[in-house]
């Protein structure tokens, strides 16, 4: 009323409809710059999801070749013992076989028809000598790393670390990559 008294009842509506508009534009700046951080972040999020997957590397195969590497490395000891006693008894075991090769061979003097199972006899005894040197060969070549077994074990962990923050698989991994690829663009 007294706006009315004073003559300023239109000073009054443009003023109410400046507060109006000035409300309405902070509304829309302040979504703007909430728009705007979510936008940040998850940019943020994107290059360092990029960045962990690039920085790791994993190969296609890579998880394969590692699970058997490290099963290998685990059991060597193992493997290097049984080979061992493998390659004992066939060392003992081949000179008995070529006494009894040579004891057939004294038979066949006396029965022809015991040629083709001399020839078999034969055949398995030079097939075990070959087996017992593979035997000494792959045991030469057969060691105990232990420093090797741990970067084995750190790389399937931070292989294991991808999969469970971006996906079960390699191919899982890359479309998150690729997806956060796109999401930066």
């Amino acid at each position: 009323m007294l706006d009315a008294f004073a003559g300023l009842e239109q000073e009054l509506i443009v003023f109410s409809n400046s507060f109006k508009e000035e409300t309405k534009l902070k509304k829309q700046l302040d979504a703007a710059i909430q728009a705007n951080m979510h936008r940040e972040r998850d940019l943020e999020w994107a290059e360092s999801c990029i960045q962990r997957i690039e920085e790791t590397n994993w190969q296609q195969d890579e998880e394969n070749q590692l699970t058997e590497e490290h099963n290998l490395l685990t059991h060597a000891q193992e493997r290097i013992e049984k080979i061992g006693t493998l390659t004992e008894e066939l060392a003992v075991a081949s000179p008995q076989i070529k006494r009894l090769s040579h004891l057939l061979d004294t038979l066949l003097k006396f029965d022809h028809q015991l040629v083709p199972i001399a020839e078999i006899f034969k055949s398995a005894s030079l097939e075990i000598e070959e087996v017992e040197a593979q035997l000494q060969s792959y045991l030469g070549k057969c060691e105990t790393d232990p420093e090797r077994l741990a970067a084995v074990e750190q790389r399937i962990a931070a292989i294991d670390q991808l999969k469970r923050r971006f996906g079960a698989s390699w191919e899982e991994v890359e479309k998150q990559k690729i997806k956060c690829s796109r999401q930066i663009e």
